[in-house]
């Protein structure tokens, strides 16, 4: 009967022994697999910061192109000023020639 109990306990202790390293191994696997998906997040996080960097430098660059096209347009009060002055002359020299001829 105790060479029963004996092996009974050995059977048991195997069978827990058995079952810790299936535990250990499906715990690695899982951790194998976690730690390949954060991988692979860190991975796509980088693409998009890198993906975000270069649209706002390419944004800033837009921008630059802007203020330097509108600082190359003229100002349209100065040439509607000019242009009252332009017609100013235009009547006055007529006036002239008017009175000449």
């Amino acid at each position: 009967m105790e060479l029963c109990n004996v092996l009974f306990q050995e059977s048991l202790l195997n069978f827990l022994l058995c079952w810790l390293v299936v535990r250990l191994l499906h715990e690695e696997l899982i951790c194998s697999f976690t730690d390949t998906m954060i991988r692979e997040g860190n991975v796509a996080v980088q693409a998009r910061e890198e993906e975000i960097r270069f649209m706002k430098m390419h944004a800033q660059e837009e921008r630059r192109g802007i203020d330097v096209l509108r600082k190359a347009l003229p100002n349209k009060r100065n040439l509607e000023q000019e242009l009252v002055t332009l017609q100013i002359q235009v009547i006055y020299k007529t006036k002239i020639e008017n009175h000449i001829g």
